[in-house]
């Protein structure tokens, strides 16, 4: 006998599931929130950003010890490090997604 409460707890996972994928965009519009990804090693701090926007709408501030994204749209996201980084950093920017590679200090 299919026990029908977990049949259907299965299906309402699914089904966020596809709604969250589907309406992803949408919602990332009206909440502002990104996607983000922080790791480092010894040296550097790592960090991935998923902005779906065009590279030239994309400002990247460096501070002492912080960095700070802008986007042409008025979203802005200030992310601060536990130690001092170095002032240039390497960007790369592909496909709506930005990549950081910063050097610690």
């Amino acid at each position: 006998m299919v026990d029908e409460e977990d049949e259907f707890r299965k299906i309402m996972k699914e089904m966020g599931k596809i709604f969250e994928e589907v309406f992803k965009d949408v919602m990332e519009q009206f909440s502002g929130e990104k996607i983000f990804e922080i790791n480092e090693d010894d040296k550097k701090i790592y960090v991935t950003v998923e902005l779906n926007t065009k590279e030239e709408d994309i400002k990247v501030k460096v501070y002492k010890n912080a960095i700070e994204i802008r986007l042409k749209n008025g979203w802005a996201k200030k992310i601060d490090f536990p130690c001092k980084i170095k002032k240039k950093i390497k960007k790369t920017f592909k496909n709506g997604i930005l990549d950081l590679e910063i050097e610690k200090a």
